[in-house]
């Protein structure tokens, strides 16, 4: 054994480079360092295992997949500690590099046999390294902008483990499939037109792999914009409900208003009379029509006023001790029904929250809304419940159904669309929503 020896066989070694950015490239957003430090690292602990791979390789006469199969296990450690990203979704970007490293593997295999005819894969030469290391670079280079662009798009969006592991399912098999076609003897390759016929499967495999994955994406982002529109309906529907539930609130109001003047005219007809008796039992008669609950003016803006009284009415109603402070002005370049729609359910969710507690002196909802210099809303909520949550992905989950929670998606789609932020946490038995958003200039809002 010599260093010239040692230096041959680290060149078949020189793959996991490419190989390495291959699986970071659809991880473009879900770093956990900043890239240069992470390259560096990675650079640095090949460097380190390169060199000792091949030294076991001499010095054991191992085949070099018994040393990087087993240490995929110690790659993929490393590598999911260095992204944000759950198991399900790290795993499968690993995998996957893997198998595309496989299948280039096999295609090096095959140069090794055309060069070698007489040799063995336990022996695959420096020649073929060199090749396996060129094919990878050129690979990695002609799928650099697709999985930074489609396949960092679709680790972004697709939160759902169970779609993952269905992918992971099948590289498994190309992966193991990969490990089981390695021509061991070079010489089978030439009986008769194995070598063509083999080629030819090969190229095929791996052409059907990517189609396999191509599909994968379509597939999995189709479904993400199917559920994205059956939440946006459902956005819709309560944002209705909320409009209905104004204007109902509206009419009953105008209908009080109404009817109030005209219990003015008829008591001033009768005080013409001087029919005091008439007077104090129509008096005595429409106190009786007036509602128990008085109406409050929290804040200048009428639709927002509405949907404040008809929620005080309901807090009132399950014993929930609320505290508001409502500033806003008269006019605001928000949209009403998007303010309306998004105050209505954080008020909503809270209150829902606190009838979780069976002991109602320990009910309560604060809510915070203000205007700061005329350019941002801020909206801070904060309601007592018993503590249960759902969680999923590190998503609220919705108590009440199946899937996450529409009053906390609705209150993240309307933020975004104002250029702000929809933040939700939870401590003890205390719910948190911390909002804010960007005030349009008028001539943004019309």
């Amino acid at each position: 054994m010599n260093i010239q020896t040692i230096l041959k066989e680290m060149i078949p070694f020189l793959v996991l480079f490419p190989s390495a950015v291959l699986c970071y490239l659809p991880m473009k957003h879900q770093l956990r360092f900043p890239a240069r430090k992470l390259f560096f690292f990675i650079a640095a602990a090949l460097c380190l295992y390169i060199p000792i791979a091949a030294w076991c390789k001499v010095v054991f006469a191992m085949d070099a997949n018994f040393i990087l199969v087993p240490s995929l296990i110690l790659f993929y450690v490393g590598y999911h500690f260095t992204v944000k990203t759950d198991i399900s979704r790290s795993l499968c970007a690993f995998v996957v590099s893997s198998v595309l490293s496989g299948f280039l593997a096999n295609f090096a295999y095959t140069f090794d046999a055309w060069l070698h005819p007489n040799s063995t894969s336990d022996q695959f030469s420096w020649q073929a390294g060199l090749f396996q290391f060129g094919i990878t670079i050129a690979i990695c280079l002609l799928f650099a902008v697709p999985l930074q662009k489609w396949g960092s798009r679709l680790i972004d969006r697709m939160i759902f483990p169970n779609v993952w592991y269905s992918m992971l399912t099948v590289s498994i098999i190309f992966f193991l499939l990969n490990l089981t076609i390695i021509p061991r003897k070079y010489a089978t390759l030439y009986v008769g037109r194995c070598f063509p016929i083999y080629l030819t499967i090969l190229l095929v495999l791996f052409l059907f792999m990517i189609f396999l994955y191509i599909s994968f994406y379509h597939t999995a982002m189709e479904s993400l914009h199917m559920a994205e529109l059956n939440e946006r309906i459902q956005f819709f529907e309560l944002e209705e409900s909320q409009y209905l539930m104004q204007k109902t609130y509206i009419e009953e109001t105008a209908k009080q208003r109404h009817d109030f003047r005209q219990s003015i005219f008829t008591l001033k007809q009768l005080a013409d009379e001087q029919d005091w008796q008439a007077v104090q039992r129509y008096l005595s008669e429409y106190a009786n029509t007036f509602p128990q609950t008085e109406i409050i003016r929290f804040c200048k803006n009428n639709a927002v006023n509405a949907l404040l009284n008809h929620y005080a009415q309901a807090a009132a109603a399950h014993s929930i001790q609320i505290c508001w402070n409502i500033d806003l002005p008269e006019t605001l370049t928000i949209t009403e029904p998007d303010l309306c729609s998004l105050l209505g359910n954080l008020i909503e969710n809270a209150l829902t929250g606190c009838m979780t507690l069976e002991d109602a002196d320990l009910r309560y909802h604060c809510l915070s809304v203000e205007c700061k210099n005329a350019v941002n809303l801020y909206i801070v909520s904060t309601n007592s419940f018993d503590g249960f949550v759902r969680m999923k992905d590190g998503q609220y989950q919705s108590t009440k159904r199946k899937g996450s929670g529409i009053g906390v998606h609705s209150a993240k789609m309307i933020a975004q669309k104002y250029n702000g932020t929809a933040k939700f946490h939870h401590q003890g038995k205390e719910f948190y929503a911390d909002i804010l958003l960007k005030i349009p200039e008028k001539e943004e809002a019309v």
